[in-house]
């Protein structure tokens, strides 16, 4: 029997400051400012057992089976856009609301559990006559 278990975890945070002498195709008079952050989980699981067996003298079985596991679940936030009064004060309070994307918090779940026979194999031996 063989098993093994994985546990994966990434938080990413993003911050996009563009100042006020920024050219205006990128960003209003006064700047603009974008925050996110990400966090991402996985977990994996799986184990494996093999069984090979001689029966009589005439049969011999092999069978691996195993099943493995995995879940994903990944959430995130973030807010910005053009900056409203204060030049260059990157702050959620000085984002122009007119003008803020609309950014929805993102939160998935996924799951996975595959149970399978990877191999049963039966051989039959004669003995000579």
């Amino acid at each position: 029997m063989a098993g093994r278990v994985r546990l994966d975890n990434t938080y990413t945070e993003k911050e996009d400051k563009r100042y006020a002498s920024t050219i205006n195709t990128y960003a209003s008079t006064n700047g603009r400012y974008t925050y996110s952050n990400e966090t991402f989980r996985q977990k994996y699981a799986d184990i494996m057992v093999n069984f090979d067996e001689q029966f009589a003298e005439i049969y011999h079985a092999t069978i691996n089976a195993g099943t493995s596991f995995e879940e994903y679940d990944t959430k995130g936030r973030g807010y910005g856009g053009q900056l409203l009064l204060v030049p260059n004060k990157f702050v959620y309070s000085n984002i122009d609301p007119t003008q803020r994307p609309q950014v929805k918090p993102v939160e998935t779940v996924a799951g996975e559990i595959l149970l399978y026979l990877l191999l049963l194999r039966y051989h039959g031996i004669r003995p000579y006559t």
